[in-house]
This record gives C-alpha cells, structure tokens and sequence, in this order.
C-alpha cells in the first residue's frame, strides 16, 4: 500500500490524509459547532457570534475551521 492509496477513497485521491479521514468519516465533521452557531445566531448579535468563533479557533477543537465558516 502506497501513501496515495491511503488518500484515496472510493476512487477519489484527497490531497491530503485528513481530507481522506472525513471522507471516511473517521474524524469528527464538526457539526457540533455548526449546530451551535447557528443557534446562537437566532439571538445573538454579530459581535458575539465573532467572539464565540474566535474563541472556538483559539481552543483548537475545531477539525475544519473553513468548513464551519463557511456552513454558518
């Protein structure tokens, strides 16, 4: 087994290992976050939803912190 058939998956080559592990749906997609921004959003301000994000990327517990931008 090479590295490209580790990034590979269903016939899609992933330009990296991590990108292939959600493909697989071995690591976490974040929807917990997603989930919770977007219902803060329903009663929060812009300025909070800034500050929760930033606090969420400071922690480093998000996997894909583009993906969750761009989702909420």
């Amino acid at each position: 087994m090479s590295y490209e058939d580790m990034k590979t998956f269903n016939g899609v080559l992933y330009p990296s290992f991590k990108e292939s592990c959600f493909a697989r749906e071995i690591l976490d997609e974040d929807q917990v976050y997603i989930d919770g921004l977007l219902k803060a959003s329903q009663f929060c301000f812009g300025d909070y939803l800034r500050i929760f994000f930033a606090m969420l990327l400071l922690s480093n517990s998000l996997a894909r912190p583009d993906h969750v931008w761009s989702e909420t």
